[in-house]
């Protein structure tokens, strides 16, 4: 498994990629087919993305599941 229970790395790693791109919670949200309370809850470490979410952030940053798993050094 790629995550943790409480993931706050890959929280502030989503927030990082998805305020890059300029868009907010709602504008990514939209593109991955979810609430913008689940992007809350990712960003914040309170909730794991399903394969199927995880797959598709993966998909609209254009980088590999692991590397957007991947933890902070």
């Amino acid at each position: 498994m790629l995550f943790s229970r409480r993931n706050s790395k890959f929280g502030v790693r989503l927030r990082m990629l998805r305020l890059e791109q300029g868009w907010s919670q709602q504008v990514l949200a939209d593109k991955i087919g979810r609430s913008v309370a689940s992007v809350c809850g990712y960003e914040q470490g309170f909730h794991i993305p399903e394969e199927e979410a995880l797959q598709k952030m993966a998909e609209v940053f254009g980088i590999s599941k692991e590397a957007l798993a991947k933890r902070s050094a």
